[in-house]
């Protein structure tokens, strides 16, 4: 029977379970025993599959956004916040242009219509 290979998703070698592969327990990429940068005791380590292991693999891609999560978490609590004030903003701006219009409305309502006749083509005010 031969040996189950697999292609490492950093360096993309295909490599057989012989070498000390790991899967990132977030994403589940395998990464080869070149790449995760764990020595043979660390892999088996990671290897257990039993609910008593408490230390997790996470390849670089996964640290990474783990450490953001902290800055994510702030910016969702301020998101409320944000839309609280984008929503008295709005009102404020409907509630302006409300009050523009029944200003205008109100200099316009003794204005008179005439049709049929042509405009006049003097640069002179009547």
């Amino acid at each position: 029977m031969s040996p189950k290979s697999f292609k490492c998703s950093k360096c993309s070698k295909t490599a057989n379970d012989k070498k000390l592969s790991v899967n990132c327990d977030s994403c589940k990429i395998i990464l080869c025993g070149d790449c995760h940068g764990m020595t043979p005791t660390e892999v088996r380590v990671f290897e257990l599959k039993t609910i008593a292991r408490v230390v997790s693999f996470l390849c670089v891609d996964c640290k990474s956004l783990m450490a953001q999560i902290p800055n994510i978490m702030k910016q969702l609590e301020d998101l409320p916040k944000e839309v609280h004030h984008l929503r008295l903003r709005q009102n404020m701006l409907v509630t302006e242009g409300a009050i523009q219009e029944l200003a205008e409305r109100t200099k316009r309502a003794n204005n008179i219509i005439i049709y049929d006749v042509p405009e006049s083509t003097s640069d002179k005010p009547l």
